[in-house]
């Protein structure tokens, strides 16, 4: 069997793969997805207040967090990304969870993809991770999924530290 020393192969699926791997690496973003820089706020509207949001997640970007997690005694911090499935199976838990946490309880959330200098900073090292703060201070660390009534449960213990 002779060696070919520089000669490409005349394979039928030669330049298949290639194809297909510089199609999704190399395309350009469609008009609905977001690029934000590593650091650059996302341009999702952010609530200035965090006042009525009940059960709603604030979204958290390295512009507010400081401001939220500080003007607000008792805060629950998901860090998450969209394509994360452990993240999406734990969004709609903690959103019904947030529903029977005592008032003054601000839920926010952080996608790592976008912001990853917080995830850097509270050291995020999977996802998801909640972190609970109270008084601008971190008192506990959830990583994983965890069900309703172990996530009330756990909530509930750390938010008594802050008392």
């Amino acid at each position: 069997m002779e060696a070919e020393s520089g000669k490409e192969s005349d394979s039928p699926t030669k330049g298949k793969w290639t194809g297909f791997f510089r199609g999704i690496f190399s395309r350009e973003p469609t008009a609905t997805e977001e690029t934000p820089g590593e650091d650059e706020p996302v341009s999702r509207p952010t609530p200035t207040s965090t006042n009525g949001n009940k059960g709603k997640p604030v979204v958290l970007t390295t512009v507010n967090f400081s401001r939220v997690v500080e003007e607000n005694p008792r805060v629950v911090v998901d860090f998450w990304a969209p394509w994360c499935r452990p993240c999406r199976a734990l969004s709609p838990i903690l959103e019904a969870t947030a529903h029977r946490i005592p008032d003054g309880v601000v839920v926010g959330k952080v996608n790592i993809d976008h912001q990853p200098t917080l995830a850097r900073k509270w050291n995020v090292k999977s996802i998801p991770t909640l972190v609970v703060f109270c008084e601008g201070k971190p008192v506990d660390r959830m990583v994983g999924v965890i069900g309703a009534e172990a996530l009330q449960a756990k909530l509930t213990r750390s938010f008594k530290r802050c008392d």
